[in-house]
């Protein structure tokens, strides 16, 4: 049944033959009756309607009403009067008017409550009252009722096909907000009055709002055809299987790397090409002859290796490059919350793992034509097959795994490590995956780049931080870092800052997505906005992924702090603060910024922390910080001189 019902309770003995007292009928098409997302359009008349609501039954209509009303049935033959609003799923709808209004007693209804018909009527959306929260449903005559049981009654919901208004007044901290349309069915309680008695109660499924303003912004010059290749909304938000999934792809990947690479060629901003290119001079066993030990199976390891080049020549001849681009222009399309951008790399991989699943030679993994396996299955096959006659030096080692990391941020950003230093290796997400990553995210801020930064209202006591800053010295300390951090160290090479009591904004020019970025100086744990840190997904680079910040200001200074949460039970927690302000060390000079970075780690998770409870309680999740490590950098103004032209 779509929607679910409230209804008085029943002994035991009759619970099993009571039927639902209300429900809503759906007979004119196939489709589910509700959607889980619907637009809401804001205009200036104070109108705030649902589009679509709660389907487009007779085909989408791009301009003016696109819906269509509501059927409920009610087995209670005493029932006389529907109404319905819609409601906050976890909390009653509740009235800005006074206690003693018809829109306020009418708050909280349940079954068996009482009730005056004078209070709806006030309270009903009609021509001269548009913007009532309130519809009343018209009984329909039993010949128009689809062949229901002849005990029910039905009653239709906006029969005139006029706009779904819904007031409910929104912001930046209700975007995950969840709301229902409830139908309330009653029956009079005497003749005497007006009283109406509940008898049941019946709400659709529950639906988020997005505004569609929020959509124009975000759309594209074409809209992205992303679910005739991945459905999201049937992949679910694990991003723990999506990091494991991802790292048996990558396994794929790196043996590959050994016969040749993947070569992207840019053409304009959202369109390029994809080649495989082989090492000319040599077959495409050639590298792996110098790691096979001499007890080694030679003919195991050559069909291991047939079995990739066969793939990778199948998947490139399918036109796999438009359906990669088909992907990365409808995930600039996504709306910006962690559970559908963690759809959205499911959604990805998925793709992925349906490639090799069509394209790879089953006969040479002996695999018998009565045998099914789905794709995630058969790729972890694959995998298990490689490495069980290939040996690990054919695998990526940790010492590649570091320098491809560098490689592949090197080929992205151009930024260029000093003479024999590495990074970490990357246990968590392997060098392909970094710059897969990276230019998933970069497609999906590209909606962002337009977005300004806030007014020139500004805080008196920092109002100097304001304007472009260049880094001139940094005591950061010169031990290999993660590439993730080295990554913050080159795009905060250069730094634009603006800030208001509440808010600082920055911007680094250097970024892969170089957007300006809120933090609300509240000392409330808020989410995370994108922004310049967005290569970082939601599966977590290095295995941590940020999921919430605290920002203060103090006087003149500004400090930003940052919980990484993470993603593996063998990781721990890290919390990271920069504090902003101007140099001490020259009081009263406006023109050297200084940024004092603290790293803390928390001591060791027994468990993974509850990465998708709320906020609050992922905060106060028990931990103790140890000091990592603490530096300064200071920064002077950014100013571009204009050399006189020389004739």
């Amino acid at each position: 049944m779509t929607g679910s019902v409230t209804q008085p309770r029943a002994t035991d003995a009759s619970a099993a033959s009571i039927r639902p007292l209300a429900r809503f009928l759906h007979t004119e098409c196939t489709d589910e009756l509700f959607c889980p997302q619907y637009i809401r359009n804001n205009k200036a008349t104070g109108h705030k309607n649902l589009r679509c609501f709660p389907h487009c039954c007779q085909g989408h209509k791009s301009r003016s009403y696109c819906g269509s009303s509501l059927m409920v049935a009610c087995v209670d033959a005493s029932c006389e009067y529907v109404f319905g609003r819609f409601e906050l799923e976890h909390h009653p709808a509740q009235s800005s008017e006074d206690t003693g209004s018809p829109a306020a007693v009418l708050d909280g209804i349940d079954v068996g409550d009482i009730r005056r018909l004078r209070d709806f009527r006030a309270v009903i959306k009609t021509k001269t009252n548009p913007l009532a929260s309130w519809m009343q449903g018209t009984e329909l005559a039993k010949a128009a009722t689809g062949g229901q049981s002849s005990d029910d009654k039905v009653f239709e919901l906006n029969e005139n096909r006029i706009s779904w208004h819904y007031g409910y007044v929104s912001n930046r901290f209700s975007t995950d907000a969840t709301h229902v349309f409830q139908v309330y069915c009653f029956k009079r309680c005497s003749l005497e009055n007006d009283d109406l008695q509940c008898l049941a109660r019946v709400a659709s499924m529950p639906f988020r709002l997005v505004s569609s303003r929020q959509i124009r912004k975000e759309a594209q010059t074409s809209t992205p055809a992303i679910l005739s290749l991945v459905d999201l909304d049937k992949i679910p938000d694990d991003r723990f299987s999506y990091m494991q999934r991802a790292t048996n792809l990558s396994t794929l990947q790196t043996v590959l790397a050994k016969i040749g690479e993947f070569e992207r060629t840019p053409h304009g901003i959202s369109v390029s090409t994809l080649t495989f290119q082989r090492h000319p001079s040599q077959n495409d066993f050639a590298p792996f002859q110098s790691l096979l030990s001499d007890d080694c199976d030679v003919d195991g390891a050559v069909t291991a290796v047939s079995v990739l080049v066969s793939l990778v020549d199948r998947v490139m001849q399918s036109e796999f490059v438009v359906k990669i681009q088909s992907i990365l222009t409808a995930l600039s399309s996504c709306v910006a919350n962690a559970s559908k951008l963690n759809q959205a790399y499911g959604g990805f991989i998925e793709m992925l793992e349906s490639q090799v699943h069509t394209f790879v030679d089953k006969s040479l993994l002996g695999l018998t034509g009565e045998l099914t396996l789905t794709p995630l299955a058969l790729v972890e096959h694959v995998v298990q097959f490689l490495k069980a006659r290939l040996p690990a030096p054919c695998f990526v080692s940790s010492e590649e795994m570091e320098n491809g990391a560098a490689v592949a941020l090197t080929g992205l950003t151009g930024l260029a490590l000093p003479n024999g230093q590495t990074l970490h290796s990357m246990h968590e997400e392997p060098p392909y995956f970094i710059a897969l990553v990276a230019q998933l995210r970069l497609k999906f801020q590209q909606s962002l780049l337009q977005r300004s930064p806030l007014p020139a209202a500004v805080h008196q006591g920092g109002k100097y931080q304001h304007g472009k800053w260049r880094r001139v010295d940094s005591q950061r300390p010169e031990i290999p870092m993660f590439v993730l951090r080295e990554y913050a160290f080159f795009v905060s090479q250069r730094i634009e800052i603006l800030s208001s009591d509440t808010e600082i904004q920055i911007y680094l020019p250097d970024s892969f997505i170089p957007v300006w970025t809120t933090f609300e100086l509240s000392r409330k744990p808020t989410r995370p906005s994108p922004g310049h840190m967005g290569i970082s997904s939601h599966v977590g680079m290095n295995g941590r992924t940020i999921t919430a910040y605290i920002a203060w200001r103090e006087g003149s200074r500004v400090s930003v702090q940052s919980y990484l949460w993470p993603m593996r039970p063998s990781l721990t927690r890290i919390r990271f603060t920069r504090h902003i302000q101007m140099d001490t060390s020259r009081p009263g000079s406006t023109d050297r910024l200084m940024i004092v970075n603290e790293m803390e780690q928390a001591n060791h998770d027994p468990i993974v922390p509850p990465v998708d409870a709320d906020i609050h309680a992922q905060l106060s999740y028990p931990a103790t910080y140890f000091p990592m490590r603490t530096y300064t950098e200071y920064y002077e103004k950014d100013v571009t001189k204009k050399r006189k032209l020389v004739l």
